[in-house]
C-alpha cells in the first residue's frame, strides 16, 4: 500500500514540475516534450531496433530506467546517458528486465515519442510513466534530454 502512495505522490509532483516547465513563455521556446504513444510501446515490446536512431540507456546496464532512441540527425548533448549498440536480443533483455522490475511496484512500461519544440518527432522513449523528463532543443540539432526523474525503480 505504501508503494502505491509513493507512486501517486511521485506522479503528482512530476506533473506539477512538467506543467510549470512547459508553459508558453519566451524562456521555453526551445523546449520539446515526450508524449505517450501505443505504437512506440508495441515496437519496443516486439524488440524492433530501428537503424535511423542512436540508442541510449539511463540507469544500470542490466535494468535501465529508460531507453531513448534519438534520430541520427540529432546530437545528444549530455554525458548522462550511455550509448548502446542495440540488437533485438539486447533490447529483449532490457525490456524484460525493466518489466520485471516495474511489476514489483505494480507498474508497467510505456512508449513515448520525443518531440522537438515544433512538435516534430525526433525520437522514441521507453520507461515507466512516472519516469518523466525534460527535452531542450538547442542550435545545430543538439538536444539535451534529462535522465528520467520521478521513477521509483
Amino acid at each position: 500500500m505504501q508503494k502505491k502512495w509513493i507512486t501517486i505522490i511521485a506522479v503528482i509532483l512530476s506533473l506539477i514540475i512538467l506543467t510549470a516547465a512547459t508553459g508558453k513563455s519566451e524562456t521555453t521556446i526551445g523546449w520539446g516534450k515526450i508524449k505517450t504513444d501505443e505504437a512506440v510501446k508495441k515496437s519496443f515490446e516486439k524488440y524492433e531496433v530501428k537503424s535511423s536512431v542512436n540508442y541510449y540507456i539511463s540507469g544500470p546496464d542490466n535494468y535501465p530506467t529508460a531507453i531513448l532512441g534519438l534520430d541520427k540527425s540529432y546530437t545528444l548533448d549530455t554525458h548522462l546517458w550511455k550509448k548502446v549498440e542495440l540488437t533485438p536480443e539486447l533490447l529483449r533483455s532490457f525490456v524484460s528486465n525493466m518489466q520485471k522490475s516495474a511489476e514489483d511496484y505494480d507498474q508497467s512500461q510505456f512508449g513515448f515519442i520525443v518531440l522537438d519544440n515544433n512538435g516534430k518527432q525526433i525520437g522514441v522513449w521507453y520507461s515507466l510513466i512516472t519516469a518523466n523528463t525534460f527535452v531542450k532543443i538547442k542550435e545545430d540539432k543538439k538536444v539535451v534530454i534529462w535522465q528520467p526523474f520521478g521513477s521509483l525503480l
